[in-house]
């Protein structure tokens, strides 16, 4: 377990890292408590990259989202506290909704692909940090992390238009299955990354 004021810089990172994402646009208050959920269930991973006493990177996944609920449902007035300026707007309230229920309509075939429970919910780098190894480090003990936990392969949910990140994930081993459109027609490529046995 990382120390409590970790969470808000990981969140600030994700902001920073992740602009157009849905998530950021919820605040890091709300970020720090969906992180520090994901450090305290037992199915999910957190690793964090420091310099001195700053988190220069972080990445972050495990098997559903059930147990981060969960825990962020045990800190409830928190949880309220920080998502009451949102809760008055509509299109944060359908999009906390999606996020909620993971819904999306898949192109063709995908009912026919099985995939990995574990997922690779986000990997962010400070820009003054990239370019130095930083991510493909915290991908790759990601990777070990889950196998061993016994995963045997993880997805990766990444943005159409997203380039980098596509190179990035191709680069470190993930393979492209399938387009899912989510966010109002917005379509993402779903990668899956096979973990050696």
């Amino acid at each position: 377990m990382l120390e409590a004021r970790r969470y808000r810089e990981i969140a600030a990172l994700h902001v920073e890292g992740i602009k157009d994402g849905f998530l950021s646009s919820l605040g890091v208050d709300v970020l720090a408590l969906i992180y520090r959920a994901i450090d305290e269930a037992d199915e999910c991973v957190l690793i964090v990259e420091m310099d001195e006493d700053c988190v220069i990177g972080f990445v972050a996944g495990g098997a559903g989202m059930r147990p981060i609920y969960k825990r962020m449902l045990a800190r409830f007035p928190q949880l309220v506290k920080a998502l009451a300026p949102e809760l008055l707007k509509p299109k944060k309230l359908r999009g906390l909704a999606e996020i909620l229920t993971r819904r999306g309509s898949q192109d063709e075939g995908a009912a026919d692909t099985n995939l990995p429970d574990a997922e690779l919910f986000s990997i962010v780098v400070a820009s003054a940090n990239r370019g130095q190894g930083v991510a493909d480090r915290l991908y790759v003990e990601f990777a070990r992390q889950l196998a061993k936990r016994g995963f045997d392969a993880f997805k990766i949910m990444v943005g159409e238009d997203l380039q980098t990140a596509h190179s990035f994930y191709r680069r470190m081993g993930a393979v492209p299955k399938l387009t899912a459109t989510f966010h109002k027609g917005a379509k993402s490529v779903l990668y899956v990354h096979r973990l050696p046995r």
